[in-house]
């Protein structure tokens, strides 16, 4: 095949030429010998997409989040090194939605706007991407992704798996949450079944495989900075979640129980009205 005199730049004429390797934007980075190649999303045709994500060393797919975050993702989820990487500055829970399905622009701009509170979303794979919400119940995330999972097949003709991680608070969350959330995925994604769970559905699963994990340590920590947890879990559980009968054994009215399932879900993430969330309290802690 004889050698095309065009270059880069004629072949890409909004390319910009950067010492950066990190993507700014909606852009893929392509390294060349000298320096990095950033080419905005919209100068590419669907099928140059595809030949760039299938056949890249390390794609740098499209990334709608703040810098730090998508430096964060990008480094931890593509270099091998098991060093702790540098996180992004957090002053509220944040929740992590990790989305089997195929990049397209449309499509991110419609998760984005469907899903409120969304820091931005980044595709890790060609099918893989993270959406990054704020402090959001992980119920009403699979609710909302319920509804539009249907609308979203029919309009862009994918389908969409889902796996809502949990809560967590700046103190908690690291490097190592990430991964092993990662690792669920690619767990739920070999039993070639559709899924929309978030974790509370599936941590007795999870933890009958290997008991001893980073996420159930590090939601026994935000559990037990909650005041008087054990005994507001050990009353809803013994009482099948029934607000009445909770209070009761507590001997406290029913509106001072409310007000301490508000608390702790406004401190843990976890929603103790929930069975599931009810139930994963009390797995975390058996002997109550």
């Amino acid at each position: 095949m004889p050698k095309s005199s065009k270059s880069l730049k004629q072949w890409f004429p909004k390319a910009t030429r950067s010492s950066q390797s990190t993507a700014n934007g909606n852009e893929y980075v392509i390294a060349t010998k000298t320096d990095y190649l950033h080419i905005p999303d919209e100068a590419l045709t669907d099928r140059e997409k595809w030949l760039l994500n299938h056949f890249l060393d390390k794609p740098l797919l499209p990334s709608t989040l703040p810098l730090a975050w998508k430096t964060f993702l990008t480094q931890l989820t593509t270099e091998k090194t098991a060093s702790p990487q540098a996180l992004p500055d957090l002053d509220q829970f944040v929740q992590l939605v990790w989305l089997v399905i195929p990049y397209q622009r449309e499509l991110a701009e419609t998760l984005e706007q469907a899903i409120p509170d969304t820091l931005g979303i980044q595709w890790l794979t060609p099918e893989l991407a993270v959406l990054v919400r704020e402090f959001a119940e992980p119920s009403a995330t699979k609710v909302i992704l319920s509804e539009i999972k249907d609308p979203l097949t029919d309009d862009f003709g994918v389908n969409i798996d889902a796996f809502i991680g949990s809560n967590w608070e700046p103190s908690t969350f690291n490097d190592q949450i990430v991964l092993e959330e990662r690792q669920i995925v690619s767990q739920l994604q070999q039993l070639h079944k559709p899924f929309l769970v978030d974790f509370s559905e599936i941590a007795l699963w999870y933890f009958a495989d290997q008991p001893n994990r980073t996420i159930k340590e590090g939601l026994q920590q935000q559990i037990t900075a909650v005041p008087d947890y054990s005994d507001l879990i050990k009353s809803l559980w013994h009482a099948a979640g029934n607000i009445s009968k909770a209070s009761q054994r507590l001997f406290v009215h029913r509106n001072t129980l409310n007000y301490r399932i508000d608390r702790f879900y406004e401190q843990t993430g976890l929603q103790l009205r929930q069975l599931d969330d009810l139930a994963l309290c009390h797995l975390l802690f058996p002997s109550l």
